[in-house]
């Protein structure tokens, strides 16, 4: 709306030279302020039966942005005195709007109101006092969309709501702009789907002086309402607030401070510049203390965790935030957690008692300490330990780290994860030693199991949502030995991750009874209903009270009693090729009335 400021001088021009002439018009190739330009404007007043005015300016620009082709035009512009009265004309730019105004040919004063919908009221006074020229601009119920056109090209546009309140802009040497306003139901998008908002409510506190070729201005928004998305952050509710300074000039905008209070979270110091011509952040830093994490996670974070493994968390703690950006892009990352606590509500995963430091560097190496005091993984608990990160970019490793688990431990070596690509993928390898079968099967839920497991775990690799083991996954249990071999597990933290592995097992003293087989059969057959197979087949030569055993082929380890067929499928092996007859009625016998049901 500032643009009228030119075309007022336009106006004033035609309204001086008005003579008894039929029709006056006036060429002006240039006007220029302090923060705007007008170029190529014509003015024409004619004089018949009724005097008419039309104004036309090819291009004004105003604070570095454009608009073409702005157009006024009164077809009945009476004269009372000093005073010209236009009650019926029309504004486009492009868009077309009514209005009307009344300048007085003597103050070169103007009265300029737009009247576009019932309640709804544009109104420009325009005043001279002590060789200064003073704009005041008020608005009452006035549509957001109205400004669209006007809007920077590459802004994102307003598409709803409503604004109230008055702008003043002071034309002298060192021209002087303040501005009250509300801002009702208001909205916002662009064409991408990253920046929107809705039922926007708002107030505008601004003051801003021009200092030479610079303005110097300072202000407050408080928010009382509405929601904003602005990639990747999402930001609703209300009882925020936003007080802020800086300067602006025709190659940037610098943000000298800003204090944001985003309620229930806390106070973020904001510093920046924005380069004008490049469209991007040169440098900027957001700082913040005491942050509480849930209020944090629930009203900023979550929305735009959706998705992930993140997208449904209870949290609590505190945390220090400090992030830098050059050129924007993150360059520096510092936080501090304080007791910080995430448990999944799917309850796949969670971590208590997070405490220490994690400086984050974009091209130099940095360390970070972290302890944590317990947490649970696929409901196994696990118990406190340190967690030494070596930090280069997006590169992290921890060269060895002792994780309690239950009554026993898993030993991580060489973890190395790497985030250079689209996506994370990380490896390690390590151990388990001496863990309760227990304690194991009771805290996954299975039927209780006696005896201890360890395991040796060779390198394990995650990426693109998989998880893959590299070689034999090798357990030691019931004094013998199970080994998993091409295991993957995919969507590891999914809702429905899916685990596939070849398993032996060999040697396990099942002298404990019915039980100990049950346990085998409802642990690692419990999550298959069926099993293909292609053949079966069981032999026993008798001689001499021994057993000769055979299946349906040899293999190299001894002989094949189920050929596995389909998915799943499980193929089943003898090693014992002599069994004495006895003990294989025995062993037959404790299947046969023990809990094994074979369907």
């Amino acid at each position: 709306m500032l643009s009228l400021r030119v075309i007022c001088v336009a106006a004033g021009v035609l309204f001086g030279t008005c003579a008894a002439a039929q029709q006056i018009t006036v060429t002006i190739d240039r006007i220029d302020g302090p923060s705007f330009a007008a170029s190529k404007i014509t003015g024409v007043l004619r004089a018949a039966d009724m005097t008419a005015l039309d104004l036309q300016i090819a291009e004004v620009s105003i604070a570095g942005n454009s608009w073409r082709n702005v157009r006024t035009s009164c077809p009945e512009l009476g004269q009372e005195r000093d005073q010209l009265i236009c009650a019926l004309g029309a504004l486009e730019t492009p868009a077309k709007i009514p209005l009307s105004f009344r300048y007085s040919t003597l103050t070169k004063n103007l009265d300029l109101a737009l009247q576009p919908e019932a309640g709804e009221e544009w109104r420009l006074a325009v005043e001279s006092a002590s060789g200064a020229r003073t704009f005041t601009l008020a608005i009452s119920n006035g549509l957001l969309t109205r400004l669209a056109s006007w809007w920077p090209a590459d802004w994102p546009k307003p598409n709803a709501g409503s604004a109230s309140g008055k702008l003043v802009f002071t034309a002298e040497h060192d021209a002087r702009i303040s501005a009250g306003l509300t801002v009702a139901n208001g909205g916002f998008g662009d064409a991408s789907g990253l920046h929107a908002g809705e039922k926007i409510a708002a107030t505008l506190a601004l003051q801003a002086q021009q200092r030479g070729e610079q303005w110097q201005w300072q202000g407050k928004i408080a928010w009382q309402g509405g929601d904003v998305f602005w990639q990747p952050l999402f930001v609703g509710g209300s009882g925020h607030a936003l007080n802020f300074t800086g300067t602006l000039d025709a190659q940037r905008v610098s943000l000298e401070r800003g204090t944001l209070a985003l309620a229930e979270i806390g106070e973020f110091d904001l510093h920046g510049t924005f380069e004008r011509a490049s469209g991007k952040l040169a440098v900027a830093s957001v700082k913040s203390a005491n942050l509480g994490i849930a209020a944090l996670y629930d009203k900023l974070l979550k929305p735009a965790l959706q998705g992930t493994v993140l997208a449904d968390l209870r949290c609590d703690g505190r945390a220090d935030v400090a992030v830098e950006l050059r050129d924007g892009k993150v360059t520096a990352v510092d936080l501090a957690f304080r007791k910080l606590a995430l448990e999944d509500k799917g309850r796949r995963f969670a971590v208590f008692g997070l405490d220490g430091n994690l400086p984050w560097r974009s091209d130099e190496a940095s360390a970070a300490q972290l302890r944590v005091a317990g947490g649970e993984m696929l409901h196994l608990p696990f118990g406190a330990f340190d967690l030494p990160l070596e930090l280069r970019g997006l590169r992290v490793r921890t060269r060895q780290m002792q994780i309690p688990v239950l009554d026993g431990g898993l030993t991580v070596s060489d973890f190395a994860a790497d985030g250079a690509g689209k996506t994370w993928r990380w490896r390690y390898s390590g151990g388990i030693t001496l863990v309760s079968m227990q304690q194991f099967t009771t805290a996954l839920g299975l039927p209780v199991m006696h005896g201890t497991l360890s395991a040796e775990i060779p390198t394990v690799s995650y990426q693109q949502s998989t998880l893959k083991v590299d070689g034999a996954l090798l357990f030691k249990v019931f004094d013998g030995t199970v080994v998993a071999q091409n295991l993957v597990l995919e969507s590891p933290l999914g809702k429905v991750p899916r685990l596939l592995a070849d398993v032996e097992m060999r040697n396990l003293d099942l002298d404990g009874g019915a039980g100990a087989a049950a346990a085998i059969q409802r642990s690692f057959l419990r999550f298959f209903e069926t099993f293909g197979y292609s053949a079966l087949g069981l032999s026993c030569r008798l001689e001499n009270g021994v057993c000769q055993m055979g299946g349906i082929e040899n293999v190299p380890q001894g002989y094949v009693i189920v050929k596995g067929g389909g998915i799943p499928a499980i193929t089943v092996l003898g090693y014992n090729r002599n069994v004495g007859w006895r003990e294989l009625i025995e062993r037959l016998k404790r299947i046969t009335e023990g809990n094994v049901i074979v369907k």
